[in-house]
């Protein structure tokens, strides 16, 4: 995964702000995180954070955590070493409904669809 978070680098040219940010949400998206902390973790605002993140990453904070969570999920799936619902509270998300609602919004699929379409 170091290896996306290069090539995003290289190919985005990011500000340092940002790479330390996106650094920040890798190591940390499956526990809750907010914007309001990572910008405290990285030294800005919440706002400046708000701004400068979805200016440089073209996506709002919260679309791009849930982006990288339901990419965790979907390779945690398809290892189909545990369950779903395990696998909801290791990528970070609190709510089932929740991520079930933006699983099937970004894959088109359910989580159990994805699921048995692996295994076919």
């Amino acid at each position: 995964y170091r290896n996306l978070i290069r090539e995003l680098k290289n190919k985005n040219n990011y500000s340092d702000l940002i790479n330390k940010t996106l650094i920040y949400i890798d190591k940390n998206y499956h526990q809750d995180l907010t914007l309001s902390q990572t910008a405290s973790e990285v030294g800005v605002s919440y706002s400046y954070l708000s701004r400068k993140f979805k200016k440089e990453c073209g996506l709002g904070f919260s679309d791009y955590l849930n982006q990288l969570r339901i990419k965790k999920a979907k390779k945690l799936i398809s290892e189909g070493n545990i369950n779903i619902k395990q696998i909801v509270n290791q990528v970070g998300f609190n709510n089932y409904n929740y991520f079930f609602k933006v699983f099937k919004d970004q894959v088109g699929l359910t989580p159990s669809e994805y699921e048995n379409k692996d295994n076919n």
